[in-house]
């Protein structure tokens, strides 16, 4: 929103056609991946499943931003922002799901960033 992106304030009031989940019930459900990100470039793949539990979502990514996973209802669960160190923002938690491969490298890029960012303080 403060790059100019406008949510979904309640996805089950919104045209959003999957669970998306809530905090007392996740669930999980696919993610298509945008070739054009770096998630794809990390994880070298088209399509992951996500495990999530939120009941907001981006409905409109802010120009300067760029959709890197959108669920197959057209929510956008991923964000990246080229022209920055490192920012990459998720809809889903990976870190409740560390054995999961997926989640395991998207924390590892965060963990790495962080550290590098540390570096050059």
């Amino acid at each position: 929103i403060a790059e100019g992106g406008t949510l979904y304030q309640h996805l089950p009031e919104s045209p959003a056609r999957i669970d998306h989940g809530c905090e007392a019930a996740p669930v999980t459900h696919g993610l298509n991946i945008n070739p054009d990100s770096r998630m794809f470039t990390w994880l070298k793949k088209k399509r992951i499943d996500v495990t999530s539990n939120h009941h907001q979502g981006i409905d409109k990514v802010a120009k300067n931003l760029r959709a890197a996973g959108v669920a197959d209802d057209g929510v956008t669960e991923a964000i990246e922002l080229d022209d920055y160190p490192f920012l990459t923002a998720i809809q889903w938690h990976p870190e409740r799901d560390i054995g999961n491969p997926v989640n395991r490298t998207i924390t590892e890029k965060f963990l790495q960033a962080a550290a590098k960012y540390r570096t050059n303080l």
